[in-house]
């Protein structure tokens, strides 16, 4: 007896396995994202240690520059921001302070890591000046470039009475 209830346990456990319904224990699960593009291009008074967008963000901007008899060099900074995988450099085409078209003070950009630039009251073209540059990388990037602005001393001395003024477009571009 012991030898048939043994035998019939066994049948009943290999039937229930061969005849049993199979289950699908497992599923799926997908994960994405969608970055951003992060630009961001500031100029200040002070050095920044930003390291995240909204420190960036947070950056107070500067964009009047007043020469007078006491100031006669200014250093500021240019912030930039990108997560784009390309190098980028920073430019200004910068010309001579002017008043109407009958007096101008040229000034020199000396920008760190970069070449220095002199705008002579002359070169009411235009001068090309690189404030900064940024390796191309994976990955937000955030830097902060010091560049000093001097007049040039004669200039001044000899410049017209009245305001004298240029404005700077400042380009942000992919090499």
């Amino acid at each position: 007896m012991k030898k048939f209830l043994a035998i019939l346990i066994a049948l009943i456990l290999v039937s229930g396995v061969m005849f049993a319904e199979a289950w699908d224990d497992s599923t799926s699960l997908t994960i994405n994202t969608s970055i951003s593009g992060k630009y961001g291009l500031k100029i200040s008074e002070t050095a920044a240690a930003a390291t995240t967008p909204t420190l960036f963000d947070g950056i107070t901007e500067f964009s009047t520059l007043a020469f007078t008899d006491e100031l006669q060099t200014k250093n500021l900074y240019v912030h930039t921001m990108t997560n784009k995988k390309l190098a980028y450099t920073v430019t200004v085409t910068a010309y001579p302070l002017a008043k109407g078209t009958t007096s101008y003070i040229g000034y020199t950009v000396t920008p760190t890591g970069q070449t220095a630039k002199t705008i002579a009251k002359t070169d009411t073209s235009g001068v090309s000046v690189t404030l900064d540059s940024i390796a191309d990388a994976v990955g937000l990037r955030i830097k902060s470039n010091l560049f000093t602005i001097a007049i040039n001393a004669t200039d001044w001395l000899n410049a017209e009475e009245g305001d004298h003024t240029t404005t700077w477009t400042v380009n942000f571009t992919a090499q």
